[in-house]
């Protein structure tokens, strides 16, 4: 999954082992300027900024990694 945001292309991937192939499916939840509860975070209201939720494995039982990247194209 990538979204391309001023000139800057972010891309967040999943595997089930670190050393695997990063190929698992995984979904943007969904955005919000609100922190996320219990995070401790800022709220992001009117800042421009937003929190974005991914997860991946839905229904698999077991552990699985996410990685964050981010690229000027």
């Amino acid at each position: 999954m990538s979204l391309t945001i001023d000139g800057l292309v972010y891309t967040i991937e999943g595997s089930r082992t670190l050393i695997g192939a990063w190929d698992s499916e995984v979904i943007d939840q969904g955005a919000s300027d609100a922190a996320p509860a219990g995070s401790a975070l800022l709220d992001l209201g009117g800042t421009g900024w937003q929190y974005h939720t991914f997860s991946a494995f839905n229904g698999l039982s077991g552990k699985g990694f996410l990685r964050a990247g981010v690229a000027k194209p």
